[in-house]
């Protein structure tokens, strides 16, 4: 069993470096541990199971600091990256976190993503919580508390990205919660190709949570998200409900 776990963590190691190395020399910016660890998942790493309950920051700050280095920017100390550990920082730390690139996704068209992550800059945080949101191996977005989201080390939403129908024309409701979406997508260097409602196998695949209680646990999203959640954009096209039976189904 030993030997085995030894052969994962050997495993890890090389993909972890090898990640955030070639991530460095493309961007010359942070790889967000957030999103690494989503990258981990999917390429089939149980890193509760292989890290024993640590953090990927605590493993990669003991275990891996003679080749990578683990920094957060002064700006938002629950953001954490690594880069190599002789990359040149004398640029300043908080350069390292900005976005490389823009995502796909002309001005003026908002395409259709996934249920649950537009969800995720739709529906009002609760006072004194923090989002956080995860992309792999589902869509779940939670509100949890902020030592709870620091420890959790998934991404997180900043609540001025949250766009409230009030806030806005109807008209431009939608493209200003797009335009949130994609100021996100670049923060984190994620790809809009990834959270495109097409990219997900089915839309019953992308799991809505959101969590409100003191201990982490994760209550479903009204029963008006999961029917939408859960159904296909050719099916939401050929379904008419009466406004009355909607503002139920949101209530519920």
């Amino acid at each position: 069993m030993a030997e085995q776990n030894t052969e994962k963590l050997d495993a890890l190691r090389k993909d972890v470096v090898e990640l955030v190395t070639e991530h460095w020399q493309t961007n010359k910016k942070a790889y967000l541990l957030s999103r690494l660890g989503q990258t981990l998942i999917r390429r089939g790493f149980d890193l509760q199971e292989i890290l024993a309950g640590r953090k990927l920051a605590a493993y990669i700050s003991t275990e891996l600091k003679d080749v990578l280095r683990v920094l957060s920017p002064r700006s938002n100390s629950l953001m954490i990256g690594a880069i190599p550990a002789d990359a040149d920082v004398s640029s300043g730390i908080d350069t390292l976190f900005t976005p490389p690139s823009k995502p796909a996704g002309g001005e003026g068209h908002v395409p259709s993503l996934i249920p649950a992550f537009w969800a995720a800059f739709t529906r009002p945080i609760p006072t004194g919580r923090v989002r956080t949101l995860s992309l792999a191996p589902k869509v779940q977005f939670q509100d949890v508390s902020e030592a709870a989201a620091t420890q959790s080390g998934k991404m997180t939403v900043a609540p001025e990205l949250v766009v409230s129908p009030d806030s806005v024309s109807n008209g431009d409701y939608k493209n200003a919660v797009y335009s949130s979406i994609k100021r996100w997508l670049e923060a984190n260097g994620i790809e809009l190709e990834s959270v495109l409602a097409s990219s997900s196998s089915s839309g019953s695949a992308a799991q809505m949570a959101r969590t409100d209680s003191a201990d982490g646990r994760a209550d479903s999203g009204s029963l008006l998200e999961q029917v939408l959640a859960a159904l296909t954009d050719d099916e939401k096209r050929r379904i008419s409900l009466p406004l009355d039976i909607v503002a139920r189904l949101a209530r519920v």
